[in-house]
């Protein structure tokens, strides 16, 4: 395992599983003791939720729609729509998630509280997008052939999404495909079929626009020569300190195949054929660079590339060097995971070394900045500071073990972040976790909009407060009796 922070997961049959992270040092040993709790048999599991769908406007059921139930943030079930219902049986006790789904429909979220061996039934209705939205009859007509030829692909499996959410699927023949009564705005599709290469791009809509377009597929390679990999090692050309946050494009023949982010000063790019490909590295403040390399088969391949800082702000080269110490003993704490924040947006990151403790955030332009800093065992904490024209500061703070005073310390709070206004995932929103007024964890929601903090302890209440620029921040708390996952949702309006 290369040097970085991971996440496992472990389960076996009559036990609870459970998720958690662990950083790995550079060629370290590292060794996890974890308890897996039985599943007790509960006997209130005999439960039944039917879900009724219907149209808001025509009062006729929505046969066909996709019904998705979330149980501790995990997904459980997934069923479709039949005769106007989506029936979930066999549930214990608890609180379930709902997500409904269905082709020109907003789709919508709620929640269920189930007694014990009660059969629930919930009526929802579904607004058609059309309703709210007169730009909503453009088309895609897509053409598939295989490249370099005017073959016809017939049979390619064609799917199309938007905003994560998977709106339908096509086969197609006689060449092509065609999606009607389209909304504008941004639409995924992903193109697969047997022997080819899958392929995924994204394409913009305007109002009741019409657009055709043609894409070609490349056959798998017969011979073994796709196991190649390139290793992009970035660096600030004036300190040689690692660009970690930059983010690395790679591409082929014009189409770009995939976007990766520096951690540890560099990105790896993995199962790569013999050919030729094209870069861009991209980092802020930084003049972004582009670079071809032709890979030979099964190359293993490091690149090592400096990027100049943009001249246009004299004031970008300051220094922020940050020493963690046990408020005890005052010795140096490794493994600690220190943030470096600018208002709601995470800038980068570091851990400290276990002999140091300390850690230098570079390339830092004049201005306020704020700090977090995390570690299994101890109290979080955060603080402000503020940076002169390319200052050079140097601070020493002290985290506090934790007393170790809690009945359990295994409990998990997973965060949904959700746009008000369209039900879209917002992803990169800052949440700020904190217990009795200090912060113990801050990370950004994923391209899901999930963020999910392990190992908090019970009995504990703890505060969150979410934000994200362009939206209102909101907060609030969730109370652990005991060791449980507990999964919330926190809508934003902008």
């Amino acid at each position: 395992m290369c040097d970085g922070a991971y996440v496992l997961n472990t389960s076996r049959d009559g036990f609870k599983p459970t998720e958690f992270a662990v950083t790995v040092p550079c060629n370290d040993s590292v060794y996890i003791d974890k308890t897996l709790y039985v599943i007790e048999k509960d006997t209130c599991c005999n439960g039944v939720i039917k879900v009724w769908v219907r149209d808001a406007s025509g009062k006729v059921n929505l046969n066909g729609a996709t019904v998705k139930m979330w149980f501790n943030g995990a997904i459980m079930q997934t069923e479709t729509v039949v005769e106007g219902y989506a029936i979930f049986k066999g549930l214990c006790s608890g609180k379930y998630g709902f997500d409904i789904t269905k082709d020109t429909y907003i789709h919508q979220e709620f929640n269920v509280e189930l007694p014990c061996n009660q059969t629930v039934l919930v009526e929802k209705f579904l607004v058609s997008e059309t309703t709210e939205d007169t730009c909503c009859q453009g088309k895609i007509r897509l053409f598939v052939r295989k490249i370099n030829s005017d073959l016809n692909l017939n049979g390619a499996i064609v799917k199309i999404s938007k905003n994560g959410t998977l709106l339908g699927s096509q086969t197609v023949a006689e060449g092509s495909v065609l999606f009607q009564q389209l909304c504008m705005g941004t639409y995924n599709f992903r193109i697969s079929l047997d022997g080819y290469k899958v392929i995924e791009f994204a394409l913009e809509l305007a109002c009741n626009q019409v657009r055709e377009l043609e894409k070609y597929l490349e056959p798998v390679s017969t011979d073994s020569c796709c196991n190649g990999q390139i290793k992009i090692v970035a660096r600030d050309s004036k300190s040689n300190e690692p660009l970690n946050g930059a983010t690395v494009k790679i591409w082929k023949n014009g189409t770009l195949l995939s976007t990766g982010t520096v951690a540890n000063g560099y990105y790896l790019f993995t199962k790569l054929c013999d050919a030729s490909y094209a870069f861009d590295i991209l980092a802020e403040h930084h003049k972004h660079i582009e670079f071809n390399y032709t890979l030979s088969c099964n190359e293993q391949k490091v690149i090592e590339k400096t990027l100049e800082p943009e001249v246009t702000d004299s004031c970008c080269f300051g220094k922020y060097t940050v020493v963690i110490q046990d408020s005890t003993s005052g010795n140096p704490v490794g493994g600690v995971t220190v943030n470096l924040w600018k208002g709601s947006t995470k800038l980068a990151y570091r851990t400290t070394a276990a002999d140091a403790g300390s850690i230098t955030f570079s390339n830092l332009c004049q201005g306020e900045y704020s700090i977090s800093v995390s570690r299994d065992g101890y109290n979080g904490r955060e603080w402000s500071f503020a940076i002169g024209c390319s200052e050079t500061l140097r601070v020493e703070k002290k985290i506090l073990a934790k007393s170790g005073t809690d009945t359990c310390c295994t409990a998990v709070l997973k965060i949904r972040v959700i746009d008000d206004a369209d039900g879209s995932y917002i992803s990169g929103a800052r949440v700020v976790v904190r217990k009795n007024g200090v912060a113990i964890a801050d990370p950004s929601t994923n391209v899901e909009g999930w963020i999910m903090v392990q190992n908090l302890c019970a009995p504990a209440t703890y505060s969150y407060l979410v934000s994200k620029d362009g939206y209102i921040s909101q907060d609030g708390s969730a109370t652990f009796t005991t060791c449980v996952t507990q999964a919330l949702s926190v809508r934003l309006k902008k």
